[in-house]
């Protein structure tokens, strides 16, 4: 109970200090409570969920976001921001100046990626109609410094059409190889570097819900051009395949975070 009171306590300086202005401090408070009810009661989510708007203050610098209540792009914000998922320590200095993120949901990774990293431009991919909205709002700063380069689209194997599907969260969207109702293109890494003129990727992010047993499962020639890597892995298949891929080209990796010891974050750098 008392880690309980303490952790709630951390994440409430947390949101005064993240938030610009009382105005958006108190609605952070707010919505963070309304949605942890929903979440821990398993209700459903409403389906006006219209995203609200919060003037931040991250690393030092203001940022307007939108982030809706129940999809879970707080529980995203908190992770990212708050339990500093990205934040890895060997990575701390490093000379970074080409991000791909892959997955990018509405952008607090990529972000949180380009405050860490001040010299560098990310790529980002994301599928899902809503979030790729949400995403360009969010990095539409650094879209227009050049610092940022939004598509919805897939990552694959190869360069292909898929489907998305959204149950649940936002941030869980899957993409399917079976045709659907909502249909985006797909690439392989090697024409993601072809059509931004990347010659390598000094940091891959990747989160892209298990598809990551696809993209990993042939045609990986271009992990020669990636220096450091994390990636969420979603299952002991997606662990198995992703793991084989990386070793193949001389990755060291190690774990993050997790469920268990082949689902979660982990991060790779070439030895």
């Amino acid at each position: 109970m008392l880690r309980r009171a303490l952790t709630a306590l951390d994440k409430l300086r947390f949101c005064l200090t993240a938030a610009a202005d009382l105005r958006s401090g108190l609605r952070l408070l707010s919505n963070s409570k309304k949605f942890s009810a929903l979440d821990a009661h398993r209700r459903p989510q409403p389906t006006a969920d219209a995203a609200e708007s919060y003037a931040l203050r991250l690393g030092r610098q203001p940022q307007q976001l939108r982030l809706r209540t129940y999809a879970g792009d707080l529980s995203i914000f908190y992770e990212v921001f708050w339990r500093g998922s990205y934040d890895v320590p060997a990575l701390r200095g490093a000379s970074v100046h080409t991000i791909v993120d892959a997955g990018a949901n509405v952008g607090l990774a990529a972000l949180d990626l380009l405050l860490r990293f001040p010299a560098a431009r990310v790529i980002c991919l994301e599928p899902e109609g809503a979030n790729a909205e949400l995403l360009r709002h969010n990095l539409a700063p650094y879209v227009a410094s050049g610092r940022a380069v939004v598509e919805r689209a897939a990552l694959a194997n190869a360069d292909t059409q898929v489907s998305i599907q959204s149950p649940g969260y936002a941030y869980n969207a899957t993409v399917r190889e079976q045709a659907g109702a909502d249909m985006v293109p797909a690439y392989s890494m090697a024409s993601v570097m072809q059509r931004h003129g990347l010659a390598h990727i000094d940091l891959l992010k990747i989160d892209v819900e298990d598809y990551e047993q696809v993209v990993f499962a042939q045609h990986t020639g271009w992990l020669a051009q990636v220096q450091h890597l994390i990636i969420e892995i979603h299952s002991p298949t997606s662990h198995a395949v992703t793991m084989q891929a990386l070793g193949q080209h001389g990755f060291v990796v190690e774990q993050l975070s997790g469920r268990s010891a082949t689902e979660g974050i982990f991060w790779g750098r070439r030895a």
